[in-house]
């Protein structure tokens, strides 16, 4: 049996290769968790098993409003109707024969699938990749060694919110998303946090990262848009004070953790 950080090294390094190799992120869960399976699980067995969970995962009832979703999208593209929200109760009822036509229909039905396939790919990706750290005993192994650490939980916490910042840079939210919550929300149920407040401060690293030099996904989202012979420099100095105002959004809720806390605990009570 490998150890913990073995199996870590083994499945989520080459899962980050290939997705800044420029893989889609369903397509480098699919490989990874399927080599990473037989490797770690006894062949092909381990694969059946892993295969067999992730079908019960993706038959949760929960999942199918994701395709009506996507059909009611898709819907209001091809027709059109998105284009003038104001005017889609019109275009619907109003003049149903020449929008909501076979043609519409078939091409809203057909995108939605090949939407929702690739939805459903990630999240069984994402699924699966949780399962075979659970699986090896990676989670299990890595939260006992951070915990056993000499360090203080708040630091640990910290820490993992400049690695989420840091991998902005270079990925987007969702595959910074589907490769550290399963190692980081463990950690934090472990040391008795608040997941949500937690939540709270990931998703604003998340922004904090898209918007920091030299490789933020936003950055280059403002230089398209920006008057035409705008530098890469003067984004960056544009975005600075938008890092800052994160930065400071992410101390406020590390320090007053209530900000996030208690409106929760109000809607609850």
């Amino acid at each position: 049996m490998l150890e913990w950080y073995n199996v870590i090294a083994l499945v989520v390094g080459p899962l980050l290769l290939l997705m800044v190799a420029g893989l889609p992120v369903a397509i480098s869960f699919l490989a990874v968790n399927i080599v990473g399976a037989y490797i770690l699980l006894g062949g092909v067995p381990g694969v059946r098993q892993v295969v067999m969970n992730t079908i019960d995962s993706l038959s949760s009832f929960t999942l199918v409003p994701v395709a009506l979703f996507m059909i009611m999208g898709e819907g209001m593209f091809q027709s059109r109707i998105a284009i003038d929200l104001m005017g889609t109760l019109d275009k619907w009822f109003g003049n149903l024969r020449g929008r909501l036509t076979w043609n519409v229909f078939s091409k809203s039905i057909l995108g939605s699938a090949n939407i929702s396939v690739m939805v459903l790919l990630i999240v069984s990706g994402a699924v699966t990749f949780t399962q075979l750290l659970a699986f090896t005993g990676a989670t299990y192994g890595m939260v006992d060694a951070i915990v056993s650490l000499d360090v203080s939980p708040n630091a640990i916490v910290l820490t993992m919110i400049g690695a989420v910042i840091f991998l902005g840079m270079f990925m987007g939210p969702l595959p910074i998303m589907l490769i550290t919550l399963p190692i980081f929300i463990p950690v934090i149920l472990q040391f008795g946090f608040d997941p949500i407040w937690f939540a709270a401060m990931y998703l604003v690293a998340i922004e904090t990262g898209s918007t920091s030099p030299p490789l933020g996904g936003a950055l280059f989202v403002m230089k398209a848009v920006a008057p035409l012979g705008t530098t890469m420099n003067e984004i960056y100095r544009a975005a600075t004070p938008f890092i800052i105002c994160d930065l400071a959004a992410i101390l406020i809720l590390f320090y007053v953790p209530q900000l996030v806390t208690w409106p929760v605990e109000y809607m609850f009570r």
